[in-house]
């Protein structure tokens, strides 16, 4: 009779451990995701659901027209944070367009609210003078600067193209990520069209985020 026992005892025993084992491989994948933790897109493209939210978030805005042309990140709380690249331009004619991060936050029940916005990359300047810096319209990043970017660090992910410089030659300001985060990097193209990186400036873009703003 004891032996009998033992023997369940030991079955009992073995089962849960083989459930244990079971549900540790289930739940494993969820460890990856931290919530409270912003987390870069992997696809910094724009989804409908994205621009929904930007359009609410920004819909009472006056002054200035935003344009979203980038998602860089999100955050799981009590709901979404997002963190949008988009191209501002104040609303008064011939203003010149300049980037930003805006920051918002989706509650639970869809509510959308504006957390902060924060200008990104050199001031620009108000007239096209040599030496001052232009928004560009167009965010695609040009082959040639692609190269440069590549052969100075394979893991730079170009996103979008910033801002031009018109110097003895030309000074592109392009946002990149590298890993799970982004920097500013500046290019000059000389007037025989070749390229070189010549600043480097890591951003801590999550540290822009103030919550409970707006």
């Amino acid at each position: 009779m004891k032996k009998i026992i033992v023997i369940l005892l030991s079955a009992f025993l073995l089962l849960n451990v083989v459930s244990c084992e079971r549900k540790k491989t289930a739940d494993t994948p969820a460890d990856d995701i931290i919530t409270g933790a912003w987390a870069a897109s992997n696809d910094t493209a724009l989804t409908e659901e994205v621009k929904a939210v930007f359009e609410k978030g920004l819909e009472d805005l006056v002054g200035v027209n935003y344009v979203p042309v980038a998602c860089l990140g999100t955050q799981v709380v009590a709901g979404t944070n997002y963190c949008v690249l988009a191209r501002a331009t104040v609303v008064y004619p011939d203003a010149k367009p300049y980037y930003t991060f805006v920051f918002l936050y989706e509650d639970l029940s869809g509510a959308v609210s504006l957390m902060n916005i924060a200008n990104v990359g050199p001031e620009v300047a108000s007239e096209d003078l040599t030496g001052g810096w232009s928004g560009t319209y167009d965010i695609s990043i040009p082959e040639e600067l692609r190269a440069a970017l590549e052969a100075e660090d394979a893991a730079y992910i170009p996103v979008a193209h910033l801002y031009t410089q018109l110097v003895a030659g030309t000074n592109h300001c392009v946002l990149v990520k590298k890993g799970t985060g982004y920097a500013l990097i500046t290019l000059y193209r000389d007037l025989d069209d070749k390229v070189a990186v010549t600043e480097t400036e890591a951003l801590d873009v999550w540290s822009l985020c103030e919550y409970g703003v707006g």
